[in-house]
């Protein structure tokens, strides 16, 4: 579950950047609809973005900025973790001192 807004306070911390370890702790304060649980996104997850038709992805996710987004995977260098590209679905790995982008999603819960 996304939270479907990208420019509210919430949804994309009003679409202002921020570096990995300040994204995990901006997340973790994040409570909406009764949940305290949002992450940031898989690297799958954000790519699933890209994959989707810009018109289909404007609807249900809108004011997503296009551009690298964080994901909440460290990759095997500590100083590093993977981000992504919205808008081709490239993945690297950055620097987490670097200011990207930010979204939330809640992992599905099993009864």
């Amino acid at each position: 579950m996304w939270i479907a807004d990208g420019a509210s306070p919430e949804g994309g911390n009003s679409g202002q950047p921020l570096d990995w370890y300040a994204a995990l702790t901006w997340a973790a304060s994040v409570r909406v609809a009764d949940y305290a649980d949002w992450e940031l996104p898989s690297e799958e997850d954000l790519r699933d973005l890209k994959r989707m038709p810009v018109r289909q992805q404007e609807k249900l996710f809108p004011h997503t900025v296009q551009g690298v987004h964080w994901s909440r995977m460290p990759s095997q260098d500590v100083n590093q973790a993977l981000a992504v590209d919205v808008t081709t679905g490239r993945v690297t790995r950055e620097d987490k001192t670097q200011r990207f982008h930010v979204r939330l999603v809640r992992q599905p819960q099993l009864p």
